[in-house]
């Protein structure tokens, strides 16, 4: 297996580290003396087709984020008649590498895959900087081959309670986007499996299915446990077993193939709590006719966070579906995000996750969002078919 390790890779070189190489050999030239010498088991969510979701392990707070902060100075340099001496070069050397830190750096901060930013309904240029700079999003280096096929991963996005991961396939062999990796696991700290980490995982190619197509993005959308044990520094992402399809037209599903091959990418993450906001609400809403408490709402670019009072949520239940043991309580689920304009920021969710607390109080539902959303521009939740609405304060 092949692993590639991008920071002793050569980095395509910018326009503006370009002119500043001219710019300080012009100066070279021009001054120097010529020579004289020689880098969610929750009841609500089970027929919504969720799959080994565990019961809540903690309640609804939010963690604490810490910050740091770095500043990179910029040095000037003065003209001068004399001669040119080995202290004036090792300025200008430090000046010019000074220039191609910060622009590397500025570039990586400043940027999302592009493809991430399609898939997440085009965030503005803004909202991707601070996401990248609080360490909600980032693009990491990290590459490995085996059997001639090629993984990187080019993006991440999480909050405290779901992680999505960006891979980047390619191929001379398979037909990428027609089928998808066999095998996965996911190691938080490298420790442990999926189900130990996660209450849901979705995964699949996100690009249309070409004949031909030797590259393709892969994606794989995580809900967490909320595992206070777990700070998340990394995650362990092993693939294997790559399935395609050949003769699409042929036939039901083409040819089937298999790559047998292992692909492991160890990612590191931050804590990425910066941006969510909590509302302790402790207020009652009207649903089918019966009161139910809302406890808190958090609510991050990525996720949004729901404590009901569980006893509520039983009554919900009873008035509902009488006895019926499997129930879908979908007037409790998101329907809308509202902004302070009154329009929706957000329809609908790609994931749910869930559970009931240890001390069986709270009933917490939590929806991975479709797009990325600005907490502090969101004045309402709507819920179920009916919108119920849930102001935010």
């Amino acid at each position: 297996m092949e692993r590639i390790d991008w920071e002793k890779e050569l980095p395509e070189v910018p326009d503006v580290v370009h002119t500043a190489v001219l710019a300080t050999l012009g100066q070279l030239d021009q001054t120097m003396p010529e020579k004289e010498g020689g880098e969610c088991e929750n009841p609500i969510c089970q027929a919504a087709g969720q799959v080994d979701m565990k019961p809540e392990r903690s309640g609804c707070g939010q963690q604490s984020a810490e910050k740091g902060e770095a500043n990179m100075g910029e040095g000037r340099t003065e003209k001068h008649s004399e001669k040119w001496g080995k202290k004036k070069i090792l300025v200008l050397a430090a000046s010019l590498a000074a220039v191609i830190g910060t622009t590397f750096v500025g570039a990586e901060v400043l940027h999302w895959n592009d493809r991430a930013v399609q898939e997440f309904d085009s965030p503005s240029s803004e909202m991707q900087e601070q996401m990248m700079a609080e360490g909600v999003a980032a693009t990491p280096q990290a590459s490995v081959t085996d059997a001639g096929v090629t993984v990187t991963a080019v993006q991440t996005i999480q909050d405290e309670y779901r992680l999505y991961i960006l891979l980047k396939v390619t191929s001379e062999e398979a037909v990428l986007g027609t089928g998808g990796f066999d095998e996965m696991n996911l190691a938080a700290d490298g420790v442990g499996g999926t189900l130990d980490t996660f209450d849901n995982v979705g995964a699949g190619f996100v690009d249309e299915v070409t004949e031909n197509g030797t590259e393709a993005y892969y994606m794989i959308d995580a809900m967490k446990q909320t595992d206070p044990a777990w700070n998340g520094e990394s995650i362990t992402v092993t693939l294997g077993k790559l399935a395609y399809y050949t003769d699409l037209g042929k036939g039901e599903g083409g040819e089937p193939h298999v790559i047998d091959g292992s692909w492991e990418l160890t990612l590191a993450l931050s804590d990425a709590s910066a941006l969510t906001r909590t509302w302790e609400l402790d207020t009652e809403v009207m649903i089918s006719g019966v009161p139910v408490m809302v406890e808190s709402v958090e609510l991050s670019p990525l996720t949004l966070t729901i404590c009901y009072d569980n006893e509520d949520i039983e009554q919900l239940a009873k008035a509902v579906y009488g006895e019926q043991e499997e129930y879908f309580l979908s007037e409790l689920f998101l329907a809308e995000l509202l902004n302070m304009e009154g329009t929706a920021a957000e329809r609908g969710y790609d994931a749910v996750s869930g559970g009931i607390t240890g001390d069986g109080e709270q009933n917490v539902l939590r929806f991975g969002l479709t797009s990325v959303v600005e907490p502090e521009h969101i004045k309402a939740v709507l819920l179920g078919d009916d919108k119920v609405e849930l102001k935010l304060p």
